[in-house]
């Protein structure tokens, strides 16, 4: 479909290039931060209830996080760990291949608070079955 007239447009290619080069000189880190904190101030962030949830998702491109998907005939994929507050919004996500457990992307997931700044004192943290197993538990103990 051609694009309306009066409109530029540009190719999927480009696109992308341009996304790379906006990654690479942290304008789409900076225009999430913005983002955020506009939000927070207009409606406000729910930082008292989190919650950590985990998914696979097909990836027939490949790429570095990219590995064989136990539930897709061992085709490409990638599992991503995402964590969101109270009313949704999503805080932060982690990338691994799919044939990772959820466990070990718990601890990387929960640091991207640390882009928030203070947090309320009592926070609630909602954990998929995954993540709130007997694994996650022991993977997560101070060594002695």
């Amino acid at each position: 479909m051609p694009p309306p007239s009066g409109s530029a447009a540009c190719g999927a290619t480009t696109i992308r290039e341009r996304r790379s080069e906006w990654i690479k000189a942290g304008i789409l880190a900076e225009l999430k931060k913005i983002s955020r904190e506009s939000y927070d101030r207009t409606v406000g962030l729910a930082l008292e209830e989190l919650a950590v949830d985990g998914c696979i998702t097909k990836a027939p491109g490949g790429g570095q996080c990219a590995g064989p998907s136990p539930r897709d005939w061992r085709k490409l994929g990638m599992k991503r760990s995402l964590l969101v507050e109270g009313r949704g919004v999503p805080l932060g996500r982690v990338l691994a291949p799919a044939n990772r457990h959820d466990s070990p992307l718990l601890a990387p997931t929960l640091d991207k608070l640390d882009d928030l700044g203070p947090l309320p004192d009592d926070i609630t943290v909602h954990l998929d079955a995954a993540c709130d197993s007997q694994k996650t538990a022991t993977s997560s103990k101070p060594a002695a």
